[in-house]
């Protein structure tokens, strides 16, 4: 893609959208899933051979047809260029290149992660993170809750029902309403680089992008705000599903401990928000935390999942961490503090087993971490039953 030759400020936000039902979150990762990496798509192909969208009877001024319900896919994307203007579409699962459109690493990560292992929660948790490093009208929220605003919404069966509301300091209050939220664009303008974050905020700068930056329409002065709350409802269900909010009584608020175990610390950082990674922290928590984090809904993680989240929090190098793992895994149930309470063959796809058994490449733990000197029993539950 072509550097911008005059220096712009202005960045635009298409329509938030996201996936088309408010609690189908595998919409993106079951897209992605299909994908080839290296290949390069148009934007039917993106259409009807990853979404599966069905293109309507209405052709554009090209000639091509367009599909119905395409919004989701835009937000999917990464950044493009609207005459000056840098346009940061999504959360940067696809991106546009001079040819055609191809998958992102991060699209690639989320797909084979779905493709390879639905039933866990793990992607989940790499779509909540893309959402929260990528998403400038959901890292607004919460980088507003970071610095003490609470959220408050009825919440039912993980989701938000009612009108989303954040209290702020002295009284400040913002609605997300259904027809208009003017009060949200002051806010994005009030605070635009926290929106826009870090990484967007190194990558377009390679592009021409110069601090302040000022929040734009695609061809309009202000962002759109049309069906504000509907989005922000899914995204923010998403967050809910995963669990990063405690209730406060009078609102909630964002567990910051969930979030670096779940997501990686590097999220937390991304808002300003310190977090020591792994410094300092036992190889008991660090294991503790990859097994939280490739556990799936029934309490199982898949043994090559494990060793390679846990070989990353210790920053062992990649072709050791297979060993690192059964070396740990030896010592702790020495000392009783490793129990496998139940073991599966899984399936080939799912790599090299614990300890190089391919019986054991699906394993249920109960961990006693040293330093705590309880018991960690997590239960979690994936079910994704669409919205009625």
């Amino acid at each position: 893609m072509s550097q911008i030759k005059d220096t712009s400020s202005k960045v635009a936000l298409p329509k938030l959208f996201l996936w088309s039902d408010p609690t189908r979150y595998q919409e993106y990762p079951e897209a992605l899933a299909r994908a080839e990496e290296g290949r390069v798509y148009t934007r039917q192909e993106i259409e009807q051979e990853l979404f599966d969208i069905t293109p309507t009877l209405t052709f554009k001024k090209d000639g091509k047809p367009r599909g119905r319900g395409t919004d989701g896919i835009v937000n999917a994307m990464g950044f493009e260029r609207f005459g000056q203007r840098l346009c940061v579409n999504g959360l940067d699962l696809i991106r546009k290149t001079d040819h055609g459109f191809v998958v992102s690493e991060a699209g690639l990560e989320l797909g084979n992660t779905y493709k390879n292992s639905a039933e866990s929660d793990e992607w989940l948790h790499l779509l909540a993170k893309n959402l929260l490093l990528r998403e400038p009208r959901t890292r607004l929220l919460i980088g507003l809750m970071l610095k003490g605003w609470l959220l408050q919404v009825d919440v039912f069966n993980k989701f938000p029902k009612s009108q989303m509301s954040f209290i702020g300091p002295e009284q400040a209050r913002l609605d997300i309403t259904s027809k208009d939220c003017l009060q949200f664009n002051a806010l994005l303008s009030d605070h635009a680089e926290l929106a826009l974050g870090p990484l967007w905020i190194a990558e377009l700068s390679e592009h021409g992008l110069s601090l302040p930056i000022e929040w734009c329409g695609i061809r309009v002065d202000q962002p759109s705000i049309k069906d504000l709350s509907s989005a922000i409802k899914k995204s923010f269900g998403l967050l809910f599903y995963i669990g990063i909010f405690s209730d406060e009584g009078n609102g909630w608020a964002v567990d910051t401990d969930h979030v670096g175990l779940m997501l990686g610390h590097d999220v937390l950082e991304s808002f300003g928000v310190s977090a020591s990674g792994g410094h300092g922290k036992s190889k008991d928590e660090l294991f503790l935390e990859a097994l939280l984090q490739t556990m799936d809904s029934e309490g199982y993680a898949i043994a090559s999942a494990l060793a390679d989240k846990f070989g990353e929090l210790c920053q062992t190098p990649v072709e050791e961490r297979e060993e690192a793992l059964d070396q740990f895994a030896r010592e702790s149930m020495y000392d009783d503090r490793l129990v496998i309470e139940s073991y599966h063959t899984g399936q080939p796809r799912m790599g090299r087993g614990l300890f190089g058994d391919s019986s054991c490449r699906r394993l249920k733990i109960e961990f006693t971490p040293s330093a705590r000197g309880t018991v960690i029993g997590i239960k979690t539950n994936n079910n994704l039953a669409e919205e009625q």
